[in-house]
């Protein structure tokens, strides 16, 4: 068993491109799997987003995918700097299964369109990552309804430029960040609707929406009842996407100016699919391994990994930058990190910025990425140990990163 080569290893190590003209030394590169043409669909059917959830439904009915914990505790922590910063404890991570995902899909999907609505329109997602974001945003391309994406962590000017300059009336946001809405809802020009998921603690759930003049404020739970309930045209209720349709419309975070919004076709975001599909699946296991959704859905890469892990049949779990270890700061004392927790196999990294993290993460550098603070949470409990486990971690890490560069496995250390 210990000289047993790395399956995984293997795969990541086979040939994955070559040159389009091998003779021409500035030709590109490309996948093996497609020298003569790129691949556009990750199979027939799929031509655009709104295929997906019936594909799903039809492949993995009872199947899990989608998991949350709920928060059990929250407390308040004074910093050194005289901030005061929010403590979770979590329960467990429940999951949803896609038949009941797909149930709400369909009944979001009829409560946007109760709201007269119309194929073409387009609605804002103002939200953290969270699994109401992408039932919302599959519902929406499922009726041909343009999503436009606004990061949370924007500050009001860019939040209020992205909504006026792209004529929304209807918002979906969290409760946790209505607060942030409320400062500038008076000074948008169309916005007639604003849908909340619900926030995270009891507390803040209990809470009613400020009343603001003309705007209808509406839950997540109250849309899907009206839309199960609703009576739809047919013809507006069965119109589905083009592939050339606007699925997303992508706006910056804003660091050189005012947010600037980027048109992104159905077709963009299914070829982008398949080309993870082809880079990720070989070395995936879909029955068994688990992926880690904590990065801003507002940014291309996290949308099209977590539709594609839908898609692919993966378990996903959802978390948050400020809650990823058992050090991270929103996490309590004695309580597991999403990573902990759900003990990923999968999970997106890309360096820190300051528009990515909650603005009050101060005890983060802008420049660190996510690899380094998971290296340092582990560094820093090894540190706490005694000489015996110190020389021990360092003789095993040693050992395993070894075998691994030469392909083997390492049953006992894993």
């Amino acid at each position: 068993t210990l000289g047993k080569p790395n399956e995984t290893y293997q795969k990541q190590k086979r040939l994955r491109a070559k040159q389009v003209d091998e003779s021409d030394p500035s030709s590109p590169y490309r996948a093996i799997e497609s020298l003569e043409k790129l691949h556009e669909q990750p199979e027939q059917g799929i031509e655009t987003l709104a295929d997906i959830p019936y594909v799903c439904l039809e492949r993995y009915g009872d199947k899990e995918t989608m998991g949350v914990r709920d928060v059990t505790n929250v407390e308040e922590e004074k910093q050194p700097n005289g901030k005061i910063f929010k403590k979770f404890a979590f329960g467990e991570y429940r999951f949803t299964t896609y038949r009941q995902a797909c149930a709400r899909i369909d009944a979001i999907g009829r409560g946007l369109l109760a709201l007269n609505i119309k194929p073409g329109d387009k609605i804002l997602i103002f939200s953290e990552t969270r699994p109401e974001w992408l039932l919302t945003a599959f519902a929406a391309f499922r009726h041909s309804l343009t999503v436009v994406t606004l990061l949370p962590t924007l500050d009001d000017e860019g939040v209020k430029h992205g909504i006026n300059e792209s004529g929304i009336f209807t918002i979906i946001t969290s409760q946790d960040l209505l607060s942030k809405l409320h400062k500038i809802l008076n000074d948008t020009e169309k916005v007639r609707h604003v849908i909340y998921f619900p926030a995270r603690t009891t507390s803040e759930r209990s809470k009613a929406p400020k009343e603001v003049k003309n705007i209808e404020f509406t839950s997540i739970e109250k849309l899907e009842e009206q839309g199960k309930n609703a009576t739809i045209d047919e013809q507006i209720l069965k119109k589905r996407p083009k592939r050339e349709d606007i699925a997303v419309i992508m706006y910056t975070s804003g660091s050189t100016g005012p947010p600037k919004g980027a048109s992104i076709r159905h077709e963009n975001v299914i070829a982008a699919i398949t080309g993870q599909k082809e880079r990720v699946f070989p070395i995936v296991n879909i029955d068994e391994d688990i992926f880690l959704a904590y990065l801003p859905l507002g940014h291309i890469f996290e949308l099209c990994c977590e539709i594609l892990v839908f898609y692919a049949g993966v378990k996903s779990g959802y978390g948050s930058p400020q809650t990823l270890t058992d050090q991270s700061t929103m996490v309590q004392k004695g309580q597991k990190g999403d990573l902990q927790a759900l003990r990923p196999y999968i999970i997106n990294c890309v360096p820190v910025s300051p528009f990515e993290l909650n603005n009050e993460d101060s005890s983060i550098s802008f420049d660190q990425t996510i690899l380094e603070r998971i290296q340092q949470t582990v560094y820093s409990k090894i540190k706490q140990s005694n000489f015996f486990l110190r020389q021990f971690f360092n003789l095993a890490y040693t050992i395993k990163v070894k075998r691994l560069e030469a392909g083997l496995q390492t049953p006992i250390l894993d």
